[in-house]
């Protein structure tokens, strides 16, 4: 999996946490990075955040399912950010989930677990 998150506290956490569950995490601290390597690693789900220093996570997101070898990865929104409306308009642009922070690590493993059909 491949976790985008741009706050070194918040990443390290939870890579560590979901690896201990075993999950394999890779992660990318900025869009663009986050981008490539959702492109060069075709990761099983990607957990991605939406405010990120160099392009908005929305962007992130709408770029990856034009990209023909990404559009079929899965996305988990994980974010701050709870108004009115983004848990649709991640819907409506084909996310599989939407998380709002805080969020232990069991309640985002659990929802990992959905997405990708483990049981």
């Amino acid at each position: 999996m491949l976790f985008i998150e741009d706050q070194p506290d918040d990443s390290e956490l939870y890579a560590e946490r979901l690896q201990a569950s075993g999950l394999n995490v890779i992660t990318a601290s900025t869009g663009a990075q986050g981008l490539a390597k959702a492109v060069a690693l075709q990761p099983s789900v990607v957990v991605l955040d939406l405010m990120l220093p160099d392009v908005d996570g929305w962007d992130v997101c709408e770029q990856l399912r034009g990209e023909p070898r990404t559009s079929e990865i899965p996305i988990v929104i994980l974010t701050a950010r709870y108004e009115s409306g983004l848990r649709q308009r991640a819907h409506d642009l084909g996310c599989a989930g939407y998380l709002t922070k805080p969020c232990d690590v069991q309640s985002l493993t659990n929802e990992i677990h959905r997405v990708l059909g483990i049981v």
